[in-house]
């Protein structure tokens, strides 16, 4: 235990700093820090806020440092441990994250920020259950924490508890009305329609707000004018909204185009793919890929209500894996002309370290749900042979104009302008088209459509190509509890509804020309500019 005492400067010189941190004056933290660690080197709380600052700047080491001195002269102060877990978090060195936190609230179950990071550090690792009484707890006793109000809601909205979700948004919002991701939140629910009480607050918290928090409220705002029938004030707003977000978030539509074409002409000019093994259980993955708001997470959630079947949601290891190979960000992409089965194997195989934790022994299948990996289907065929690509596909403007009002929560660069929005779609048909004619056995198609008009009619056929037996609860998706971290999820918590109008149609006059003639061919739908 630390015995140096607080002189009346040290003491007001500490809170000064910690004043600085938490109106993010980094700069004149560290110089005062420097000139604290110079007069007390051993100064527990001098250290603590140093490992803040460090933090803070994104150098992880050094804040570990820093509180890992701090514990070592006071072993039992909670907030040690929790400022602990916290950077162990943020290092990816979960497990000891999770055992600093637990310790954070035994030592003291009244501290809401050590709660708050052990809720949030169960939702990383996808655990919302785990999170959901540790975030309760956390606004018990903080009920003016933000971040844990609005984390209680999207976990909440995980487990498809969406009365709790949409209470713990509003409480948020009636603490903090100008609180824009609350009100994005709230509107991302899709269950929640808003009055004009609701839109007139969005409006009146508009005001002064900037970056990131003009554009969540911006989409919010969409979503109420669209719910209150304003339509050209809507699409006015979606505009800007889309426009905003663009600016932070560029996209070069032409130099994605070849980037998939030439990934298209590596792997086609290599082997042809495998014919598919029946896979065994916990051997096989199908991939669910399409375009955001395609109707995915609906097709997901029923047959992940199949006992043969396991949902792990959208991972990233494929992209991760791929990327280096196919999508490089500067230097030479690698000759997979010549490469042989082994070599695809080998990356197949690296995928399946990646993924062991979602492919429970008990399931025939997995799904790994990530709808940008259509881009990779020609390379799945090819690297996991006990793998299938299902192309969720639903009618083009319901997609596009989807994607167009959604706010993503990270990525998703292209759907932030009209132009970018078609031009990605045409690759996209271009490749899926392509892979469902050449590879009937490993590529199928599902129109979002016919699942909804009749699901039984869908799912028998596709379950009977995964070789799995017909199973009722499928079409009982919205009882199955599993978690969802989409957009869609508390959408797919309810049995399906026919709207009785498409969304888009509302703002028909608003689209580009491109979007307007509709090709349908079989029930595929393609626009005028679908390219070969």
């Amino acid at each position: 235990m630390s015995t140096h005492k607080n002189t009346p400067d040290l003491a007001a010189n500490i809170r000064f700093v910690a004043a600085c941190l938490e109106k993010g004056d980094r700069k004149t933290a560290a110089q005062q820090l420097a000139s604290l660690r110079t007069a007390a080197p051993h100064h527990p709380e001098i250290l603590r806020l140093s490992g803040i600052a460090e933090q803070q700047a994104g150098r992880f080491d050094a804040a570990l440092a820093y509180y890992k001195g701090a514990l070592s002269m006071q072993p039992e102060r909670a907030v040690l441990h929790n400022n602990l877990g916290s950077v162990l978090r943020a290092m990816g060195r979960i497990d000891e994250a999770l055992d600093a936190l637990r310790r954070a609230t035994e030592l003291d179950p009244n501290l809401a920020a050590a709660w708050y990071h052990l809720g949030k550090t169960c939702k990383t690792i996808g655990d919302p259950r785990a999170a959901l009484e540790p975030l309760q707890i956390a606004v018990r006793l903080s009920p003016g924490h933000v971040a844990a109000g609005i984390m209680l809601g999207d976990v909440c909205k995980a487990l498809g508890r969406l009365a709790d979700a949409e209470a713990a948004y509003r409480r948020v919002i009636s603490l903090s009305p100008g609180q824009a991701t609350a009100w994005w939140a709230l509107s991302n629910l899709k269950t929640v329609r808003f009055g004009a009480e609701d839109v007139a607050a969005m409006r009146a918290a508009l005001a002064g707000q900037r970056g990131e928090q003009k554009i969540r409220l911006l989409f919010a705002l969409y979503k109420g004018l669209e719910d209150t029938g304003e339509f050209d004030s809507a699409f006015t707003c979606l505009r800007q909204a889309n426009a905003l977000k663009r600016e932070s978030l560029p996209w070069d539509a032409a130099d994605f185009s070849r980037r998939v074409d030439e990934t298209v002409r590596l792997c086609r000019s290599a082997l042809r793919p495998e014919s598919m093994p029946v896979p065994e259980k916990g051997q096989g993955v199908i991939f669910i890929t399409g375009l955001p708001r395609s109707g995915s997470t609906l097709l997901q959630q029923m047959l992940a209500s199949h006992p043969a079947i396991e949902a792990a949601d959208e991972l990233v290891d494929l992209p991760r894996i791929l990327a280096p190979f196919f999508m490089p960000a500067g230097g030479s992409v690698p000759d997979v002309a010549g490469w042989d089965s082994a070599q695809w194997r080998a990356l197949g195989e690296t995928y399946w370290r990646h993924t062991v934790r979602w492919r429970p022994s008990t399931c025939r299948w997995f799904i790994d749900k990530l709808p940008n990996n259509w881009q990779w289907c020609e390379a799945i065929v090819r690297m996991l042979p006990q793998a299938v690509v299902i192309d969720s596909r639903r009618e083009m403007r319901a997609t596009l104009f989807g994607n167009y009002s959604q706010l993503f929560a990270q990525g998703q660069a292209f759907t932030y302008s009209l132009e970018d929005l078609t031009a990605y779609w045409r690759d996209y048909l271009s490749v899926m088209d392509n892979a469902a004619r050449d590879y009937p056995g490993r590529v199928r198609r599902v129109e979002h459509e016919a699942l909804v008009a009749g699901p039984e009619v869908v799912l028998r056929p596709l379950l009977a190509w995964l070789g799995v037996e017909w199973d009722e609860r499928c079409l009982r998706y919205y009882e199955n509890d599993r978690p969802v971290r989409t957009a869609s999820a508390g959408q797919v918590r309810q049995p399906l509804h026919k709207p009785a109008s498409a969304r888009w149609e509302a703002y028909f006059r608003h689209l580009p020309a491109a979007w307007q003639p509709v090709v349908e061919l079989g029930g595929d739908f393609s626009p005028a500019v679908n390219r070969e």
